[in-house]
């Protein structure tokens, strides 16, 4: 019973260590992706980049 419980103990620390990692990493996924779609720089350049690779009639972007 020692040694299982001893592993069980080290197996529930690593499950807990790899959720604490990947609940941060989506926050910061979240926050930079949220910061990038506020950045009007940002977004124009992507319309742009939008605009030159669709198809059709396009106008120009400013």
């Amino acid at each position: 019973m020692g040694i299982v419980s001893v592993l069980a103990e080290v197996l529930i620390t690593l499950a807990v260590i790899v959720l604490v990692f990947a609940v941060t990493a989506v926050l910061i996924v979240r926050m930079l992706v949220k910061r990038m779609r506020r950045s009007r720089t940002l977004a124009t350049e992507v319309l742009r980049t939008r605009a030159q690779l669709s198809t059709g009639p396009q106008r120009k972007v400013r």
